[in-house]
């Protein structure tokens, strides 16, 4: 493979003489790459609320728009393979985009970072609830969450 680099993209030939554009070129080394994973991900796992359609379009700002670590018809058709695949899609984008910058480890990092937020919030929950002598939620749900509840069943009516 032959790399030509032109206007922050690069741009391998094969042996066909066919160019394919990828991700772009920056004077990272691999470990600063995978830095940027980890900084990026970790950013994105702390700030990303709303489910994964709210993923995505943060996923394509971040990664498409502002870095370009893809091009926008590479992050769609890398979206729509996802889609197919069984499994939480922006799960699998953060992987995949972790891979295509910084290979086997790059997507390992993007997956900690991406998870690691929720991970703590929710271990950081359960510790707390337990030390604070709550067996079971459903046996003594605090009043907010009644109070929630007969309102959604008035709105029934």
């Amino acid at each position: 493979m032959k790399e030509n680099t032109i206007e922050n993209t690069i741009t391998i030939q094969d042996g066909e003489n066919t160019n394919v554009e990828v991700l772009p070129t920056e004077t990272l080394s691999y470990w600063g790459r995978q830095k940027s994973i980890f900084l990026n991900f970790l950013f994105i796992g702390f700030t990303a609320f709303g489910g994964p359609q709210a993923h995505i379009a943060l996923l394509q700002a971040t990664f498409v728009d502002k870095k370009r670590w893809l091009t926008e018809k590479d992050f769609i058709s890398l979206f729509g393979l996802c889609s197919a695949l069984p499994g939480p899609t922006s799960t699998q984008m953060v992987v995949a985009i972790g891979f295509l910058y910084g290979g086997y480890l790059g997507a390992m990092i993007a997956l900690m970072c991406f998870q690691l937020p929720g991970l703590t919030v929710m271990t950081t929950a359960g510790v707390l609830s337990h030390q604070s002598g709550i067996k079971n939620f459903l046996d003594s749900p605090p009043e907010w969450v009644l109070s929630l509840f007969f309102f959604f069943l008035s709105l029934k009516k």
